[in-house]
């Protein structure tokens, strides 16, 4: 009886093989046979999956992004809290505290260096962000509809000022993530959230 082949998994696993490469060796170095090799599959049956590179990267980064996706909605859905709480960990969300995210983190820096030359990838890097400030405008609309926030705030300046934070939190949580551990960033964020609120949060 013929072996029945998991078409997705084995695509999720060369792509996974491509964040070792670019982790290990640079973006420059994610050739088709280094990564073959790392998945320990013939060039050929690479081909079979994706027919060039940059298919290949392509959707290795929209893996990322979908198993993103994937983390924010499960969490999402298992949280119990106050609307406060509800919106600290919705920014949380984009944080990366454990290895596989930063890992992921990581390997996207470099895909965005190559989303400079390659405009399908563009599209991927702006999906990415664009989701990003979708979740900061989420975060601090719970707060606005829960008569949480002062009353005098310029909502798209602080959903901009939001976005910034968290943008540069989580670089600075992989380039030097002893210098920011994970509970001083979450006591940055709710500082800062804090800050927007009404004075029982001061």
């Amino acid at each position: 009886m013929p072996k029945i082949v998991d078409h997705q998994k084995q695509k999720e696993k060369v792509a996974q093989a491509v964040w070792q490469v670019i982790l290990q060796s640079g973006i420059d170095n994610a050739s088709v046979r280094n990564i073959a090799e790392k998945a320990n599959l013939s060039v050929s049956t690479m081909r079979h999956y994706f027919t060039n590179q940059s298919e290949l990267l392509y959707f290795s980064m929209q893996l990322i992004i979908d198993r993103m996706e994937e983390r924010i909605k499960s969490r999402a859905q298992q949280f119990e809290g106050s609307p406060f709480e509800a919106s600290q960990k919705i920014v949380e969300f984009f944080i990366p505290f454990n290895n596989e995210e930063q890992i992921e983190l990581q390997v996207w820096l470099s895909f965005n260096a190559k989303a400079l030359s390659d405009d399908k990838m563009r599209e991927l890097s702006d999906k990415m962000y664009t989701d990003m400030y979708k979740g900061m405008e989420w975060a601090l609309y719970i707060l606005k509809e829960s008569k949480l926030l002062k009353p005098d705030l310029d909502m798209k300046l602080e959903i901009d000022r939001l976005y910034g934070l968290v943008d540069g939190l989580a670089i600075h949580r992989i380039i030097k993530p002893e210098l920011l551990p994970s509970e001083q960033i979450r006591s940055i964020i709710s500082r800062h959230l804090k800050e927007l609120c009404k004075e029982e949060f001061e």
